[in-house]
């Protein structure tokens, strides 16, 4: 298993672009805290389209649907949490209102 460090990427503005379009609906509207605001998001996505969660795992590391299926769920809470924080997914939401994209 590949450290989620290692195979992370930080998304340029097109990549972060859709991975707001993945998950802009799950964003939280004003929790700050970093953590907190990443536990929401999975949160929200549970109760709707778990989907996207893996796929937005599969856009910030680059693998495909099918080799996420041989990592544990704990692993992928992981790279998702990571990945989220590591991309900035608070200022992500806050670029995408001031320019009115998506949701």
């Amino acid at each position: 298993m590949v450290s989620s460090i290692v195979g992370m990427k930080i998304l340029n503005l097109k990549q972060a672009l859709e991975l707001y379009n993945l998950l802009g609906e799950y964003i939280p509207e004003e929790l700050e805290d970093g953590l907190e605001f990443v536990r929401e998001i999975i949160d929200n996505i549970s109760n709707d389209n778990f989907g996207a969660y893996a796929d937005a795992i599969c856009l910030m590391f680059g693998f495909e649907l099918k080799e996420l299926e041989g990592f544990s769920t704990d692993y992928l809470l992981k790279l998702f949490t990571d990945g989220l924080i590591a991309n900035n997914i608070i200022g992500l939401r806050d670029f995408c209102r001031k320019i009115n994209y998506g949701y």
